[in-house]
C-alpha cells in the first residue's frame, strides 16, 4: 500500500515498493519519497537495478534529479567487470563515478583494492584509494600498499606512491621492495602468457632472504 502525508508531502510505503525513473528501479520493504526535494529513502532490502549495474543496500537515499545514490549501510555494486562493496559514500548512476569511506572495498579479476578512501570510474576503467592502502593479486600473487594507489582495469596498471611498498610471494620466499614511486605494469608481447613488470623510482630499497639492493 501508498501512504501520502499532505502536511509534511511525503509519500511512503511498509510493505514493499518500488520507485522507477528513466534509468533505475528501485525497491525495498520500506521508502520514503518527497515530491518537494526528488529525495527517497529506502530500507530493508534495498536493490537498484541499473543496466550496467546492481547495487543492493540496507539503508539508501536516492536523488531522482541527481541521480546520485548516497549509501548508509553495508552495500554491494555488482557488474560485469568488478564488485564494489561499501558502507559509507556516494554513487552517481548517471556517470559512473562513486566517493566511498569507510574501508570500501573495489574488487577485480582477482585484484583487491581498499583505502580509508576510495573513488572509482566506472566509464574510464580506474580506481584510485586514498590512506593505508592495500591492493591484492592473489592471481599473481603479489601486494602493492602505500598512502596513495592508483589502479588502471583496462590496462592492469597500477602505481603507489607515499611509503610505497610491493611483496612479492609467487617464487616462494617473499621480496620486499621500496621506494619513492612504484608502478606495475601488465603486458603480452604477442604470445597468450603475461608479463609482468615492477618499476621503483628514488630511494629503492629491496630485501629478500637470499637477495638485497640500494639504489636511487
Amino acid at each position: 500500500s501508498l501512504n501520502y502525508d499532505r502536511i509534511y508531502n511525503l509519500g511512503y510505503y511498509f510493505d514493499g515498493g518500488t520507485l522507477m525513473d528513466e534509468e533505475n528501479v528501485l525497491t525495498s520493504e520500506w521508502g520514503e519519497y518527497s515530491p518537494a526535494t526528488k529525495i527517497s529513502v529506502f530500507n530493508y532490502d534495498v536493490k537498484l537495478v541499473n543496466p550496467k549495474f546492481t547495487l543492493t543496500s540496507d539503508t539508501l537515499r536516492y536523488s531522482t534529479a541527481t541521480k546520485i545514490a548516497n549509501i548508509l549501510g553495508p552495500s554491494d555494486i555488482v557488474s560485469d567487470a568488478n564488485h564494489i562493496y561499501s558502507e559509507l559514500g556516494f554513487y552517481n548512476t548517471q556517470i559512473g563515478q562513486a566517493e566511498l569511506l569507510d574501508r570500501s572495498v573495489l574488487t577485480n579479476e582477482g585484484k583487491r583494492l581498499t583505502g580509508d578512501s576510495l573513488f572509482y570510474d566506472r566509464v574510464k576503467g580506474y580506481g584510485e584509494a586514498f590512506d593505508n592502502v592495500i591492493m591484492t593479486d592473489t592471481v599473481n600473487k603479489n601486494m602493492l600498499t602505500g598512502d596513495y594507489c592508483y589502479y588502471n582495469e583496462l590496462t592492469k596498471y597500477a602505481f603507489a606512491t607515499k611509503k610505497a611498498v610491493v611483496v612479492d610471494y609467487s617464487q616462494g620466499d617473499s621480496l620486499f621492495m621500496h621506494a619513492d614511486t612504484l608502478q606495475m605494469y601488465t603486458y603480452y608481447l604477442n604470445t597468450d602468457s603475461m608479463f609482468r613488470e615492477t618499476r621503483a623510482y628514488h630511494k629503492v630499497r629491496m630485501y629478500r632472504a637470499d637477495v638485497q639492493g640500494v639504489c636511487d
